[in-house]
């Protein structure tokens, strides 16, 4: 049916916006050189989002197959929604120079014998906290890229947000762990199994 997406056109849609995470990437990492540190962090950001689409766009591709139709304003809705991009794109938690809880509760593991009960709460309380981490993240990171790109007035009337003044060590972090979630759907090992878990996608890939 004209009206309905297929599953060629999801899966192309797909690889499409898995390369425009790369090249907004790549300008992430050039403006980040040049010393824009915090516009660096709004690419890496928008980048993260592109990977979400791609993810989005290939489980819908999916669900087309086994029997589900969309129609345009169907995948234009799914793909609309920042943090739901970003919530598509989180693949896992870094924990770099981990901060507060998450460092007193690894010391707190790592004293402890493995197999005990102790050990046992610990890994569960630490669990819980990567966890929230996780919900948070998708959030967090649309925050991360208005904060980088606008000046604004924060809740108390008194502070502006200013972008300039984001760290290039904080800048730096955010782009790496954007990069690393690139590198690990992009990776030739990464995209054989995506092909091989969803066949479609290899020929949408050959036919671009």
């Amino acid at each position: 049916n004209a009206d309905f997406v297929s599953v060629e056109t999801l899966c192309k849609g797909s690889w499409f916006a898995l390369e425009q995470c790369g090249r907004l990437l790549r300008s992430a990492a050039e403006v980040f050189d040049s010393g824009d540190h915090a516009t660096g962090v709004a690419l890496a950001m928008l980048g993260q989002e592109e990977l979400g689409r791609s993810r989005i766009l290939r489980d819908m591709a999916k669900r087309v197959a086994a029997g589900e139709a969309f129609r345009p304003e169907d995948i234009q809705n799914a793909c609309f929604d920042h943090v739901v991009k970003q919530r598509a794109a989180v693949l896992g938690i870094t924990l770099n120079d981990p901060p507060e809880p998450f460092r007193s509760l690894i010391k707190e593991k790592l004293g402890l014998t493995p197999g005990t009960e102790e050990y046992r709460r610990a890994n569960d309380k630490l669990d819980e906290v990567i966890k929230a981490k996780a919900r948070r993240l998708p959030q967090d990171r649309h925050d991360m890229r208005t904060s980088a790109l606008y000046v604004d007035l924060d809740d108390d009337g008194t502070t502006w947000n200013r972008p300039s003044a984001l760290s290039r060590a904080r800048a730096y972090d955010v782009i790496s762990g954007a990069v690393n979630d690139y590198a690990g759907q992009y990776d030739p090992v990464r995209i054989g199994m995506i092909e091989e878990e969803f066949p479609p996608m290899a020929a949408a890939r050959t036919a671009i």
